[in-house]
């Protein structure tokens, strides 16, 4: 039985080995029959595409060369970017070129930081994050890196073998620019008539490129399907707004030096936390904005720069307004030249030849920009800066016109209507944008002092309107928008250091101002009745306005900001003088006839240092002039539309004295 077993055994193990045998020998023969099919497969496989050759992509392409070589082909835009340029840090400015109606042509919109980095066969442009910094301690900079990301904003193709001796590589730009990059269509959206962009009719425009920077436009298409009311479009369902993009190296070891910021001074700041500061405020470190002005001579006491500020008035300027906005402009040499600079600031003429462009980020412009909604006589002063030592890289003053236009062309029927700001918005406090509303005063100002002499017979006509009435408003309006783009914040106490018996004292204000700073909200200076008219406007800068350039631009001796210190806190230290009173936007609250100021000192639109008493007076102007409307044919022949609107400019002036 054992025996048969074993027999038994031996066959079922001879069994499964010709079976596995027969088993190998099928597999092989498979694989074998699967190689000639594998081998064929391979062939079809295409062999790896070969990257054309850099010459070959940009044959008949326009050539810029500059900053970045760019070159046009088509409808398609490259840049060359050399092995140097990669890390390199580059400022990224968008500016809104053109607008819509009111909304905002000359702009700046969101200024960022950037830098290029090769990854594989792609490019990426990444967004510095630039608030945070940590130059010394390894420790914070690697711990930095988790919790301050930068951005990747886009990934770019590399178009080419590199350039055979530049060994530079070719990105197109088309896919970044041509898309969105600004937001434009959020930027004009409301939830009832959303905006987008359409990509199919957006454009290059002009492509500009110099040794320091390349300058891009395009041209963006935004489409709606439920398009807002826009008269000042043919079609409403689409609009085409300009961007220029100017891109330039950040400035770094350029010999600028920061200068640390104090509250107790009125300038913007740029604020950095920086982990190798160990100090009372923690990281925080705060640089006032300003231009870099190195003395030719260092040891003259006044001396001329070696690169004065330029300011271009631009060419669209009417020519009667140009001499008033240049005077306003070189206002502020008085002050540099108490801190030591003589004509720091230059004034030039666009040529109507120019061949720039103002959104070129070289030139510093004075731009002026037809207003369609007839909310003209405002302006505004923006400015750029390095973000990372506050410096003042580039400035352009957008002034609002018309400037000529009263009566006729003012929409902004307040406080009776609020056709300017559409069916949905409401003069209540809260629902008007404080920025029209600050330009729309200024406007209406300036025309409550000609409704005054028309009421008092001293001009029977718009056309008689002195041509020193509106020297002295742009004037004022230009040197108080420079102002700005010199580093310096307003200032709402201005107007409480002159005695309200000196207002129409030209011996008091044409030394004194009409107030300490140009930097002021103030009225049309109308004088009550009885009194002699002085001047309607500030004529010159303020005792504050030289404090403050001296603060920001005296040439101080050290290595360091903090070396500068102990002559900066001296400087400062004079802030409790009553001529340099200081009160801030923040301070005010207040943008107009809703004032919600907690200083009854510091407001807008007040003047005097009895602000009570100035109210009062102003009142009773209003009633007199009121008088005046019913005992004088002030627009005789013509519609009672100007009467009324008449009534409506005083009667806003009425509000805001109540």
């Amino acid at each position: 039985m054992r025996k048969a077993y074993t027999v038994l055994v031996f066959c079922l193990i001879f069994l499964l080995s010709i079976s596995l045998s027969f088993a190998s020998l099928q597999q092989e023969k498979a694989q074998q029959a699967q190689k000639p099919e594998a081998k064929q497969e391979e062939e079809k496989k295409p062999a790896e595409k070969k990257e054309k050759a850099f010459e070959e992509v940009i044959k008949d392409a326009r050539k810029l060369e500059g900053l970045f070589n760019l070159y046009q082909k088509e409808d398609k835009l490259y840049l060359e970017i050399l092995p140097e340029q990669f890390g390199k840090l580059y400022l990224f400015i968008p500016t809104l070129w053109t607008s819509v109606r009111y909304g905002g042509a000359g702009s700046y919109i969101s200024e960022r930081v950037f830098f290029w980095e090769k990854l594989d066969k792609r490019i990426l442009l990444i967004w510095k994050n630039t608030r945070y910094i940590a130059k010394k301690s390894p420790q914070y900079k690697r711990s930095l890196k988790n919790v301050v990301p930068d951005s990747i904003a886009a990934a770019f193709n590399i178009e080419s073998e590199p350039h055979p001796e530049r060994k530079s590589l070719l990105v197109c730009l088309d896919n970044c620019f041509l898309a969105d990059l600004v937001n434009l269509g959020s930027r004009y959206s409301s939830p009832q008539n959303p905006y987008s962009l359409d990509k199919s009719r957006t454009v290059w425009g002009k492509i500009m490129a110099f040794p320091k920077n390349i300058e891009l436009e395009v041209r963006y298409t935004i489409t709606s399907s439920k398009p807002r009311v826009e008269p000042s479009v043919p079609d409403a369902r689409a609009f085409t707004l300009h961007v220029r993009y100017s891109i330039s190296e950040v400035p770094m070891n350029n010999g600028y030096k920061p200068r640390l910021a104090d509250d107790r001074v009125g300038y913007f700041f740029t604020k950095v936390y920086d982990y190798d500061r160990f100090e009372l405020d923690g990281t925080v470190v705060r640089y006032i904005n300003r231009w870099h002005l190195e003395k030719k001579d260092p040891k003259a006491r006044v001396s001329e720069p070696k690169e004065p500020i330029v300011f271009w008035l631009e060419n669209t300027i009417p020519v009667e307004y140009r001499k008033g906005l240049r005077d306003g402009i070189l206002e502020w040499n008085k002050a540099y030249e108490k801190a030591g600079f003589k004509n720091a600031i230059v004034v030039k003429q666009m040529p109507d030849d120019a061949e720039w462009d103002p959104a070129d980020i070289r030139y510093h412009t004075i731009r002026w920009v037809t207003s369609l909604t007839g909310a003209g006589g405002g302006a505004f002063g923006p400015s750029l800066m390095n973000p990372f030592t506050g410096q003042i890289l580039d400035a352009d003053v957008v002034i609002f016109a018309p400037i000529n236009f009263i009566f006729s062309y003012n929409v902004f029927e307040s406080p009776l209507s609020s056709l300017f700001f559409g069916e949905e918005s409401t003069l209540l406090p809260g629902n008007v944008s404080l920025w029209y509303q600050d330009n729309l005063l200024l406007g209406m100002e300036r025309d409550f002092g000609i409704l005054d002499m028309l009421a008092r017979g001293k001009i029977k006509d718009i056309k008689e309107v002195p041509e020193e009435y509106m020297y002295d408003f742009l004037k004022f309006l230009a040197c108080h928008e420079v102002g700005h783009t010199l580093g310096l914040r307003h200032n709402f106490k201005g107007s409480t250091t002159i005695a309200l018996q000196d207002l129409h004292n030209t011996k008091v204000t044409a030394k004194e101002s009409i107030g300490n700073s140009i930097m002021e909200y103030l009225p049309s200076n109308v004088a009550p009745k009885g009194v002699k008219q002085g001047d309607y406007y500030q004529k010159t800068i303020g005792a504050w306005d030289y404090w403050a350039i001296e603060y920001g631009y005296t040439p101080i001796e050290g290595d360091t900001p903090e070396d500068e210190l102990p002559v900066l806190n001296k400087i400062a230290f004079r802030s409790t003088e009553p001529e340099l009173i200081y009160g801030t936007d923040w301070d005010a609250l207040d943008f107009g006839r809703f004032s919600t100021s907690i200083d009854p000192m510091c407001v807008t639109n007040d003047l005097g240092d009895d602000p009570l008493a100035f109210s009062e007076q102003q009142v009773n102007h209003i009633k007199d002039l009121w008088q005046q409307f019913e005992d004088r044919a002030l627009f005789e022949g013509k519609s009672y539309v100007y009467l009324r609107r008449a009534f409506e400019t005083s009667l806003a002036r009425y509000f805001r004295a109540m």
